[in-house]
């Protein structure tokens, strides 16, 4: 094994950081590294506790004359989010991770993951403990390395920790992601799922229905607190957007409403994730489909002309689902449709471009481009999978009420920090949609809508977390029972003796002023403070970009600042 993967990560923490890409730490998948960091600890007879959870804390004494300095907590989290390509082979619950470098000619070179997320999110943390533990030169006062698990999962270890875990007045927290920043505040989180029982009926396998398939795929996702503001679609809140169009296409045409009947609507996947996916099956009255697909199509052209900017891989596609009839003559007058426009397919002209969410597409028969070069970046595909029919449905107006509620279902910034400019202080991430039918019952569907909220301030926090259940008493869901976890959030004074160390440190290596920033994410010190009241908290860290994505990258080139900062802030008790 070489000692660094590249001269600009440090060798001492390499060493580490690539033991954890070979070990599965998924969050509530943290026992294998649990054991390793107990043996570890152990194996230097340091003071090595695990509490009823899983976190751990190993405790270095003092050395090389600083016996008297005040105990530094320092902490990370061990999980990380798992999240792969499509076509990536890798079993992220027992594979190792394939690292690699990219060369940026902006950002300089960059660590990445092949095919899947890198896991530097906190990864870098964690090999900054092990290597402090094993540093035998540094100056230091008494230290607590703290372990936490499941902070994926809305900080779950954090907010289960031992009492007796943090002893320490101070503490540093390796979760930041912008070099050359310290954070002092963080946000709240709220998580909450909503559910509606909608009425369901049999749809009849004749040729006087046509099942399509809605699917809004490759969208750029992203962390839900650090990229929310970026503009960047939501493939759940499309699927409403395109629905409704078609809808409003049958009735501008045909003078009646849209017989739409929905079969499952699905997207999303984690709360801390921007949605990368949605799906939606619908049944539609034969005699209406050239008149909803008009509709449809003219709402993708210009969803994609919209986010052409910062969706560059995101693909639309609405395809005919093709059935055998009972009868003989159905499957006739379906393949003569299925040849001359049985789906249509949009996505932008750079859609070769890589993704955190490459999908293998349907390969099909027949392909042909529309006669207009303005539309050079549509086609025009057909599949021909015999897949079945479905046998119940959504009533028409029960779809048309659920698509309404896909659309009001609030999403994206509120307001941003005047605090802290350029921070966004109130957000929503309507994360995911799931649909359950009750065929044992045969007369209800029942649909979940799950948002993520985030606030800098209480009063905000209170304030966000009304306008989410507002929206669901209006719409008439109801609360999932258990469904509900919340987080505070996090602000600390820069009148405190930790801050004034942080501050010289961070001028003897950055040779200049420190940034004070707050981050729209939840930070484990939130949590902290509420357990251990007398804790002073800051949060430090290299730069790492897209987390939560395949596209997940640490920028080498703050490495060293990270690692120098770390103990210089250690060294200057």
């Amino acid at each position: 094994m070489s000692e660094t993967i590249h001269p600009k990560f440090p060798k001492e923490l390499w060493t580490h950081f690539n033991i954890l890409m070979s070990t599965p730490r998924g969050s509530s998948n943290t026992q294998e590294i649990q054991e390793k960091i107990l043996k570890f600890g152990h194996s230097f007879s340091y003071e090595t506790q695990r509490d009823a959870f899983g976190n751990i804390v190993i405790r270095k004494p003092a050395q090389n004359g600083k016996e008297n300095d005040p105990s530094i907590c320092i902490q990370a989290h061990l999980d990380m989010v798992c999240v792969k390509d499509e076509d990536s082979q890798i079993n992220l619950e027992k594979d190792p991770l394939k690292p690699k470098i990219a060369d940026d000619s902006v950002c300089g070179p960059l660590l990445q993951a092949q095919g899947t997320t890198l896991g530097a999110d906190n990864g870098v943390g964690v090999c900054a403990l092990l290597a402090l533990l094993c540093d035998k030169e540094l100056s230091h006062g008494p230290i607590e390395c703290l372990f936490t698990i499941d902070e994926e999962l809305g900080m779950l270890g954090a907010l289960h920790i031992g009492t007796d875990m943090v002893k320490s007045k101070y503490l540093i927290n390796l979760d930041n992601m912008e070099d050359g920043t310290v954070t002092i505040a963080c946000a709240s989180g709220i998580k909450v799922s909503y559910c509606i029982s909608l009425p369901i009926v049999p749809v009849e396998n004749t040729c006087a229905f046509q099942p399509f398939i809605l699917s809004v795929k490759r969208c750029k996702s992203g962390h839900s607190g650090f990229e929310i503001h970026t503009g960047r679609a939501n493939p759940i809140s499309l699927i409403g957007r395109i629905l409704r169009s078609g809808e409003k296409s049958v009735e501008r045409e045909m003078k009646r409403p849209s017989s739409l009947r929905i079969v499952t609507v699905s997207g999303g996947s984690v709360r801390n994730v921007l949605a990368t996916d949605s799906f939606a099956s619908i049944v539609l009255n034969a005699d209406e489909v050239d008149s909803f697909t008009k509709g449809v199509e003219e709402e993708i052209r210009e969803i994609m002309e919209e986010y052409s900017r910062v969706e560059p891989t995101m693909k639309i596609v609405f395809e005919k689902v093709h059935f055998k009839s009972l009868g003989g003559s159905c499957e006739e007058e379906n393949e003569e449709y299925h040849l001359l426009s049985t789906s249509s397919s949009f996505s932008s002209s750079s859609s070769s471009s890589s993704s955190s969410n490459n999908q293998t597409e349907n390969k099909t028969d027949s392909k042909m481009s529309l006669a207009s070069s303005s539309d050079s970046n549509l086609e025009l595909n057909s599949s021909n999978q015999p897949d079945s029919v479905p046998k119940f449905a959504l009533t028409e107006e029960a779809s048309h009420r659920l698509v309404s509620l896909i659309l009001t279902a609030p999403h994206g910034v509120m307001r941003m920090s005047p605090m802290f400019p350029g921070t966004t202080s109130i957000s929503t991430n309507f994360f995911k949609i799931e649909t359950q039918m009750s065929h044992s019952a045969g007369i209800e569907a029942d649909i979940a809508f799950s948002f993520f909220s985030r606030a800098l301030l209480k009063s905000e926090t209170e304030y966000v977390d009304e306008v989410v259940e507002s929206f669901a008493e209006l719409g008439g869901l109801r609360e999932v029972a258990g469904s509900k976890e919340t987080y505070g959030s996090w602000l600390t004074s820069t009148d405190t003796e930790l801050w004034k160390v942080t501050e010289h440190s961070f001028r003897k290596v950055f040779k200049k002023d420190p940034k004070i920033t707050a981050v729209h994410a939840g930070y484990e010190c939130g949590v902290f403070m509420e357990r251990f009241p007398w804790l002073q908290c800051i949060s430090i860290g290299p730069t790492i970009t897209s987390p939560h994505t395949t596209h997940e990258s640490l920028h080498l080139d703050t490495m060293q600042r990270y690692w120098d900062f770390l103990k210089t802030i250690l060294r200057s008790f």
